[in-house]
């Protein structure tokens, strides 16, 4: 049995198929792709020199270290900001609002690290960010304190 062999050599590739392929990639793609706002925004600080105006003394708040210390049950035995001892979650609420004065662009850059016992209950970590977070007097006017808060990792008894 002899195997023939075509003279002519040429080939025909149908190329739709591919073509078809590479457009419904192309469409999945720009389908699913998903644009971030966040791309490229950086929060920068300038130093307090160079963006405050002549004549103007920015203010500064130390770090804010709120320490909450439990007992076995779960409740709060301590409460302490920067090392100093309070009576309770409502003292250091009144605490911070002393601190900021009503300046809102103070507590815009205010900053709270929590650092808490591990057998705390939730609640009362919860109470405690209720209290450096804001104000809301009788009327219902709610007041934004300190939005940037930040943990450390519990401790052990």
């Amino acid at each position: 049995m002899q195997l023939k062999s075509r003279a002519s050599g040429k080939i025909s590739l149908d190329m739709t198929p591919l073509i078809d392929i590479v457009f419904q990639l192309l469409t999945f793609f720009v389908m699913t792709l998903r644009m971030t706002t966040a791309e490229g925004d950086f929060e920068v600080h300038m130093p307090a020199s160079l963006g405050a105006a002549p004549g103007i003394v920015t203010q500064v708040l130390p770090p804010l270290k709120v320490r909450l210390a439990a007992d076995e049950q779960g409740n709060i035995k301590s409460v302490r900001l920067n090392e100093q001892p309070l009576a309770s979650l409502d003292d250091l609420h009144l605490r911070i609002g002393q601190m900021l004065g009503g300046d809102a662009r103070l507590a815009a850059e205010a900053e709270v690290e929590i650092n808490s016992d591990f057998n705390l209950s939730y609640e009362h970590t919860m109470a405690a960010i209720t209290a450096v977070s804001g104000h809301c007097d009788a009327a219902g006017h709610v007041t934004k304190w300190i939005e940037k808060i930040r943990f450390t990792s519990p401790r052990t008894l």
